[in-house]
């Protein structure tokens, strides 16, 4: 399919349907991230209430922090100027976008096999491969293993909350 047989296709879907196939690659994550935001907070719901460690902050607080934060930089991105388009149906951008929500599903099928540290090294480093134009893996295994080690000093050592295991 030629450029101009593109640009007919999708000037005859506007036409028949009323609606703009070119979309902006922030305002499509900027929904998919508000979407993930909404479905995290009343996830939030399922939290057990009253595991506080004193003060008004609850076992809640942190997940609902996370959430309002997604929010607004979805928002945020959403109205941001963007001048660059992709087409819907046809961009390779979508097809990354979609490929790293597998990266994250896989990644949470994993955690109750290899445990939390493994299976997040595996995805960091698995990831930035994937996204980097010039893979440098001795640069990437330092940062993934700099990455895992500080979270799990921050969480486990310093805060004494465990990691997830999923189901």
């Amino acid at each position: 399919m030629t450029s101009s047989d593109e640009a007919m296709f999708i000037q005859k879907l506007n036409k028949e349907f009323g609606m703009n196939v070119v979309i902006s690659l922030n305002k499509f994550t900027a929904i998919l991230i508000f979407l993930l935001a909404v479905v995290y907070i009343f996830l939030t719901e399922e939290i057990g209430a009253g595991h506080s460690a004193g003060g008004m902050a609850d076992a809640k607080f942190i997940p609902r922090l996370i959430a309002g934060a997604l929010l607004i930089c979805s928002i945020c991105i959403f109205f941001e100027k963007d001048k660059k388009k992709i087409n819907f149906g046809i961009g390779k951008s979508i097809l990354k976008v979609f490929i790293v929500f597998a990266f994250l599903l896989a990644y949470t099928f994993l955690l109750p096999i290899l445990k939390w540290e493994i299976c997040t090294l595996l995805f960091l480093i698995s990831l930035m491969c994937y996204l980097a134009d010039v893979v440098r893996i001795k640069l990437i295994l330092i940062i993934s293993v700099l990455v895992t080690a500080i979270l799990y000093t921050i969480f486990i050592k310093m805060m004494y909350i465990p990691f997830p295991t999923m189901f």
